[in-house]
């Protein structure tokens, strides 16, 4: 996230405009970050539930952690799409 905001900084300097949506960078903000934070609470719940459990159905047991995280994963894709777009049209020509 400091990388994002460095580049959330610098790029509208740097281009002389002011950025493109400051909605979007709300948006990207709470998106990227409940993302992450789902991730890592589901990722370490199914690495504790492996620790106690650690027979060969461990698999199927935390197969549903693993499928939110997914889900939580494709939040912080979406985000940094929503990202690169806001820095793609604040950086563009004629807007």
């Amino acid at each position: 996230m400091a990388i994002f905001g460095a580049i959330y900084y610098f790029i509208p300097r740097l281009v002389n405009r002011p950025i493109y949506s400051m909605r979007l960078v709300k948006v990207h903000f709470w998106m990227h970050n409940i993302g992450l934070m789902g991730m890592v609470i589901l990722f370490s719940t199914a690495g504790v539930i492996g620790g106690y459990d650690p027979g060969p159905e461990v698999e199927t047991t935390v197969t549903h952690l693993m499928a939110g995280v997914g889900f939580f994963g494709t939040l912080v894709l979406l985000a940094n799409i929503i990202w690169g777009y806001n820095i793609f049209k604040t950086g563009k020509k004629g807007v």
